[in-house]
């Protein structure tokens, strides 16, 4: 039977169809990436350098041109082909420049980068081993060459993209059975994590580390202090890290796979844009040293699940104040510690207590007290680990004032919601109806310190990232309202945890300490004219309880205890009740300082009405005694007296003459003997109180008369000084 010529051919057109197609289908695909990338300065230009890497679905052919082509950001390098605008350097698959001796690479007018590499060899299949004139194209990721570009404008991003439509086409490998050259499958595989939004300022890889631009030296470099928009690229399994203070970054692009960890005391501010693309890439370390700290400049994108790690170490069989500085969290980081809120309108602490792991905390600025038990659970010094996107921006937390039986509290528990310290003494903060003061836990003392933005206190104006703090309701009212920071209030701050506020003129430290466990407590007085002898919320802080067996010391005035006690200056004498108290008995120090901040002249004596004893605090600043537990409380007075007071130091008074609650005084001014007679008459005219001097620097007397007003004259040979005192009970 004859066939026809038209289905003879439509036969060949079918077989020759289904052999392209299985040519086609035995053809391997190629894959390429971008890897490595770092800055480094050649000949006096900085470059950027990355290497191009390749592999093949399959095995078994020999490549022989093979060409790369990168789409880059407009005015990112310098273009055109002068030498050394563009150097591709040989590595890899290309390093043979025997087999392969062409390796050539432009960046043409519209910045387009082109790199091929070839042989200039006609292979003879009947006469020549391919091998010896070709490479097996690997199956796993394998260099093909390293690019250096010089950068024109290190602010952009390089935009490196795949320009696939060039490189489809021209990737071939030897035919070995002839001449000819076969392309690999169309289209190839492109890695799609390029380095298209790679900042070129600064630049951390794996394989290099951190570079950067603008060294002087033809060398790979990184400047902190300099502030430049910054990539994490890669980071294998081991994290970029900050190991500094005074990071800066114009901009921060943490890529997917990578992580920066900014480690314990160190800190990173970045003033442009942060860019998260991995899960936990960036973290915030911490450690018994302190806390790293990161400053953004309120705009962080998050993206691919993308989040931050933030962590607080906290010493064992310590309570240890927190605020949570990521939006919102689980209460799972915090299984087998014991976490307690301040509930202001109850007046007391209260637990959370077998919390679902699932529960959320999200209260922004809330101050949480944690402790960890060293046997019950055995958690030991702890790391709290808290996952989830920063706080940042306008934070608030409500502020209350209740009245819960017969008594006002107003202390709330709050807290720095940031990963930097807070400057409590900025205008960024809103204290609206809220005193302009913050208690702060120190477990080491057992006791509170006090920061006032008016001034005083034995803490920093700087509020260490995540920390719970105290503050308190003014008392003018019992409104509801809020307490209100913003971004321009963080800093970053490496101070020590705790310090001196500041130094102020006329201003007197006393810190008590307990011989047997050194906790301490400190009370601070200090004298200002526009200070009152009662309450003052501006200048005065009240005294907020510690720890059972630590120290408590403060000055009393009616209806408070305080901490910081500003008093008005009376030009002559004046006398401050203080109290003591502990839960344990024991052997105790009390030591003045800054004594040096009053004016030359100023005499101050510490008085223990228990054991009447006097000592002068100018000559010897050290106090000890002995305190039993539940003894009465109103314990000391300090005197502080002007030994100078109205006249000229050569003239002065040989005695001072004052009272202070039940009790009169002489002070001997200068090195004559103290001598005469003291006599209280009442306002009658009657004569209800006569006593010698002795010859000491400070004599006491307790008439033991009524409370009221007296007319005290004071008498010698060559001495008369009459005072209108008050004596109380």
């Amino acid at each position: 039977m004859k066939i026809s010529a038209n289905l003879r051919l439509r036969n060949l057109f079918l077989g020759l169809f289904f052999l392209l197609s299985v040519i086609a289908e035995s053809q391997p695909t190629l894959s390429f990436r971008l890897t490595n990338p770092r800055i480094i300065r050649v000949s006096g230009t900085d470059r950027l350098e990355f290497q191009v890497e390749v592999k093949a679905s399959a095995s078994g052919t020999y490549f022989n041109a093979l060409q790369a082509t990168l789409n880059t950001t407009s005015g990112a390098f310098i273009t055109g082909t002068p030498t050394g605008n563009f150097t591709p350097i040989r590595t890899g698959l290309s390093a043979n420049a025997t087999k392969y001796s062409t390796l050539v690479g432009t960046v043409n007018a519209s910045g387009r980068i082109g790199i091929s590499l070839s042989t200039d060899h006609l292979y003879d299949p009947g006469s020549e081993v391919l091998s010896d004139y070709f490479d097996l194209m690997p199956t796993t990721w394998t260099a093909l060459f390293i690019a250096q570009v010089k950068i024109s404008n290190s602010a952009l991003v390089a935009g490196l993209n795949w320009n696939t439509g060039l490189m489809n086409i021209n990737e071939f490998y030897q035919d070995p059975s002839s001449s000819g050259l076969l392309s690999y499958k169309n289209p190839n595989s492109y890695d799609p994590d390029v380095m298209q939004n790679l900042y070129m300022g600064r630049i951390y890889s794996a394989a290099w580390g951190w570079s950067q631009v603008g060294n002087t030296s033809n060398a790979q470099w990184v400047s902190w202090p300099v502030a430049v928009a910054t990539s994490v690229y890669d980071t294998s399994a081991n994290s970029a890290t900050i190991t500094e203070t005074g990071s800066l970054a114009s901009a921060l692009r943490i890529h997917s796979g990578s992580r920066l960890t900014i480690n314990p005391t160190k800190d990173l501010s970045c003033s442009g844009a942060t860019e998260i693309n991995e899960p936990r890439g960036l973290v915030i370390a911490a450690d018994a040293t302190g806390l790293g700290q990161f400053i953004d400049n309120g705009s962080i994108t998050y993206n691919n699940g993308g989040s931050v790690r933030t962590r607080c170490y906290f010493s064992q069989m310590k309570w240890h104040y927190l605020c949570i500085p990521v939006a919102s969290t689980t209460v799972a980081p915090f299984h087998n510690l014991y976490v307690k809120y301040y509930l202001e309108a109850a007046h007391n602490w209260k637990y959370i207590s077998s919390p679902a792991m699932d529960s959320v905390l999200n209260t922004a600025m809330t101050g949480y007290a944690l402790w960890s038990h060293s046997t019950n659970p055995p958690m030991g010094n702890y790391t709290v680990n808290l996952t989830g996107s920063l706080n940042t921006g306008s934070q608030s937390v409500p502020v209350t004032r209740t009245l819960n039986g017969a008594d006002y509290d107003g202390y709330n528990l709050v807290g720095n919601p940031y990963c930097s310290a807070l400057d409590l003494s900025s205008g960024s903060i809103t204290w609206n109806d809220v005193e302009q003061k913050a208690w702060f836990w120190d477990p080491t003392a057992g006791n509170y310190k006090i920061y006032n933005v008016a001034g005083g206190g034995d803490h920093t104006a700087y509020c260490p990232p995540q920390q719970g703090f105290f503050v308190h309701h003014s008392t003018t009212n019992s409104t509801a309202t809020s307490l209100a920071v913003t971004n321009s209030a963080r800093v970053i701050n490496s101070e020590p945890y705790l310090k001196d506020n500041m130094i102020l003129d006329d201003y007197l430290v006393l810190n008590a300490t307990s011989n047997s466990n050194a906790k301490s407590d400190e009370a601070l007085v200090y004298f200002r004219s526009a200070a009152t002898l009662g309450y003052d919320e501006v200048y005065d802080a009240d005294k907020m309880w510690g720890d059972n067996d630590a120290p408590q010391f403060y000055s009393i005035i009616p209806d408070h205890s305080l901490t910081l006690n500003a008093l008005p200056w009376t030009g002559k004498e004046q006398s401050v009740p203080m109290g003591f108290s502990s839960g344990v008995s024991g052997n105790f120090n009390i030591v003045s300082d800054n004594i040096q901040s009053f004016s030359p002249g100023i005499q101050i004596v510490l008085e223990d009405l228990q054991e009447h004893r006097l000592q002068n605090l100018n000559q010897n600043n050290t106090y000890a005694f002995t305190y039993l537990a539940g003894a009465d409380r109103a314990r000391f007075l300090i005197h502080f007296s002007n030994l100078y007071y109205g006249v000229d130091p050569k003239n002065s008074e040989e005695q001072q003459l004052y009272s202070c609650r039940d009790a009169v005084y002489v002070k001997r001014v200068n090195d004559s003997p103290a001598e005469g007679t003291l006599t209280l008459f009442n306002s009658l005219g009657q004569e209800v109180f006569v006593a010698r001097l002795e010859n000491v620097p400070l004599n006491k007397f307790t008439p033991g008369i009524p409370a009221g007003y007296y007319i005290a004259i004071l008498q010698s040979d060559h001495l008369v000084i009459t005072r209108k005192i008050a004596l109380t009970n």
